[in-house]
C-alpha cells in the first residue's frame, strides 16, 4: 500500500511514495533495493537544519533494514523565484548540497537525481509521486495539487510512517507518532517527468 508523506512526515513502501502539497518543501526519495524510503522536507532552505535532519531520517532508514541504497532523488521548485529557498545564486548548486547532505548521513556515496519542478510548468503547491516499477530507477510523476482530491483517515502502518519534530532543547529532530494520515489521493491528470543527474 502507498504511503503518501504530508509536511515533515518520513516513511517508507516497497513501490509508491506520494508527495502532497510541494510548494516550499522537498520530496526526498532514498531508493534501496527493496524498498523507498522518504522524507517531505518541509520549509525553505533550513541548510542549518540539513545534518540534523538527514541524521533523522539515517536513524530511521537503519531501523527499518532496507538493505543497500541504489538511488537519491529530491523533487522541489528549486528554480524560478524558488519557493524552496535557495536564493538567486546557483540555486541547483544549493539543491545539490542539501540532498548531499541526506547521502552523507545515510552512508551513501551513489548517484543523485531531481527534478525541478519550476521546469513542469505547474504553479505551486504540486503533487508528486515516486513510483518504482521493475528495474533501478524510479518513476516520477506530478500534477498540480488539490487538497479536495485527497482524502485523510486513520494511519495504517504507525512504526513504518512517522512525524519528524523539533526536539524541545531547539538541537536535533526526533520521529513521533502520526494518527492520521493521508491515506488516498487521486491520480487523474499526473504525468511523467524526467530528472536531471545532480551527483555521479
Amino acid at each position: 500500500m502507498a504511503k503518501y508523506l504530508s509536511e515533515n512526515e518520513v516513511g517508507y513502501d516497497q513501490t509508491e511514495l506520494g508527495f502532497p502539497s510541494i510548494t516550499g518543501c522537498h520530496a526526498i526519495v532514498y531508493m534501496t533495493t527493496d524498498r523507498l524510503f522518504g522524507l517531505h522536507n518541509y520549509g525553505g532552505d533550513a541548510r542549518v537544519h540539513w545534518m540534523e535532519r538527514s541524521a533523522a531520517l539515517a536513524s530511521f532508514v537503519s531501523s527499518h533494514a532496507g538493505g543497500a541504497g541504489r538511488l537519491l532523488y529530491g523533487v522541489c521548485y528549486a528554480t524560478g523565484g524558488n519557493p524552496r529557498g535557495y536564493g538567486g545564486n546557483a540555486p541547483k548548486n544549493v539543491w545539490t548540497e542539501e540532498l548531499a547532505a541526506f547521502a552523507e548521513a545515510l552512508g551513501y556515496g551513489g548517484e543523485i537525481w531531481g527534478y525541478d519542478l519550476a521546469d513542469s510548468g505547474i504553479a505551486s503547491p504540486a503533487y508528486v509521486l515516486y513510483h518504482r516499477p521493475a528495474g533501478t530507477t524510479c518513476v516520477i510523476q506530478v500534477k498540480a495539487w488539490n487538497q479536495a482530491h485527497s482524502v485523510r483517515g486513520q494511519n495504517p502502518s504507525p512504526n513504518d510512517h512517522k512525524m519528524m519534530r523539533r526536539n524541545e532543547d531547539g538541537v536535533g529532530y526526533r520521529l513521533q507518532a502520526q494518527p492520521n494520515v493521508v491515506t488516498s489521493v487521486t491520480t487523474a491528470g499526473l504525468r511523467t517527468v524526467y530528472p536531471e543527474k545532480l551527483r555521479g
